[in-house]
């Protein structure tokens, strides 16, 4: 799939063919039986645990932890529940 024609093909095809709720179904149901089975499973955690020693994976998946926590650190719910423990962690006598 590196033909950039052949990759939006194959794009179009799975779009469409998700559309067919009996395809959709089929698809499902595969999904189900086939991670459903002992040995696929343990064949799929160990790709997952392959993939997690590799260099690039940890770079990005480093880089995506750290973009997940300055973009909750950020966020102005977050920010005030923080302002609010602090305020009663430095308000609390037994502190």
């Amino acid at each position: 799939l590196e033909d950039p024609e052949t990759l939006k093909q194959v794009i179009h095809l799975l779009q469409n063919a998700i559309q067919d709720e009996g395809i959709k179904d089929a698809a499902v149901q595969l999904a189900a039986d086939v991670f459903g089975d002992k040995e696929v499973l343990d064949e799929v955690v160990d790709l997952f645990q392959r993939l997690g020693q590799e260099p690039k994976v940890q770079i990005a998946t480093q880089g995506l932890l750290v973009e997940s926590a300055h973009n909750a650190l950020n966020d102005p719910e977050i920010l005030d529940h923080s302002m609010e423990f602090a305020t009663d962690v430095v308000g609390d006598d037994v502190v």
